[in-house]
């Protein structure tokens, strides 16, 4: 790829990622389904167009179940790292979730970069 196209390309992302938090601060009254709806479009998106490709890009088979299993147990432990930061059901919620969130998806950035 040619210089400009990454700039390009890097610039479109920007763009568009904060047009997205835009949107959010827009919708502030429905900022739950706004959430709902971006979370369970990055899952789907991770479980039925990425994971697919990753599985089809040449693992054996043997490899296959290691790799779903790699994949549900990330879900499940940052499911339950949640859960224990912020326990649901008592309408507040716990001042520890948004650094907590801004690390992991920091992490996730940076391990996105490396790829």
């Amino acid at each position: 790829m040619t210089t400009s196209l990454v700039l390009i390309l890097a610039l479109a992302t920007a763009v568009s990622t904060m047009g997205g938090g835009l949107l959010a601060i827009a919708f502030k009254d429905r900022l739950p389904l706004v959430l709902g709806f971006s979370a369970g479009a990055v899952v789907g998106v991770a479980f039925f167009d990425l994971l697919p490709e990753a599985l089809a890009a040449g693992t054996p088979y043997h490899d296959r179940r290691g790799l779903l299993g790699l994949a549900a147990l990330g879900f499940f432990v940052y499911a339950l790292l949640d859960r224990l930061v912020a326990p649901h059901g008592d309408g507040k919620v716990a001042s520890a979730r948004g650094p907590i969130g801004a690390a992991i998806f920091s992490t996730h950035s940076l391990l996105d970069g490396f790829v």
